[in-house]
């Protein structure tokens, strides 16, 4: 085989290599979502987010706080904080993020945010997540992802898959609304 072609079989296999590595992620867009709500949630402190399921033998506390870490400040705009702890005087916004590690079969967004779950998923080497965002039980947006392996929560291309889905969760403009919603950085 030429030095040429070789060269370019080899590019084209790291290139696919990579972009298996980093992961996947698909966005669903569902109701009315808006992105000026950013402000009011920033305005509010931080974002009420439940993690579920675990797909690593590390403790619980462990994975929520990796991925809180992770998505906070990893969307467009406002920069907005997550944890899975409400902040004392914060009270209960309408809003918060669930995040599902390897969700079982039929378990989707709108499930999620009507907090049924479901069963997990086995934990059979592949990552998969969902993360929605709702108002109330009603599901504004959700982002399913996935990476062949990670090692456990401080994995770095579990944190980076995190922080592209979080981008995806809370787009500057929803291409299902005439217009777009409004956009909150112009």
């Amino acid at each position: 085989m030429p030095k040429l072609k070789r060269s370019i079989l080899g590019l084209l296999l790291a290139a696919g290599l990579t972009a298996c590595a980093q992961g996947s992620v698909s966005t669903l867009y569902v109701g009315s979502y808006d992105p000026i709500i950013v402000d009011y949630i920033v305005s509010r402190g931080a974002m009420y987010t439940e993690v579920l399921g675990n797909p690593f033998s590390a403790p619980p506390e462990a994975l929520e706080s990796a991925v809180t870490r992770a998505m906070s400040g990893a969307n467009p705009g406002q920069p907005i904080r997550f944890a899975t702890e409400l902040e004392e005087g914060s009270g209960r916004s309408p809003y918060r993020v669930v995040v599902a590690f390897n969700p079982g079969p039929g378990v989707s967004g709108y499930r999620l945010c009507l907090d049924e779950p479901g069963p997990a998923g086995a934990a059979a080497g592949e990552i998969r997540v969902i993360a929605v965002f709702c108002a109330r039980e009603r599901q504004e947006i959700s982002v399913r992802g996935s990476l062949p392996q990670a090692s456990g929560p401080g994995d770095p291309a579990l944190g980076d898959l995190l922080r592209r889905m979080t981008a995806e969760l809370f787009p500057r403009r929803n291409p299902d609304i005439p217009g777009g919603g409004t956009d909150y950085n112009t």
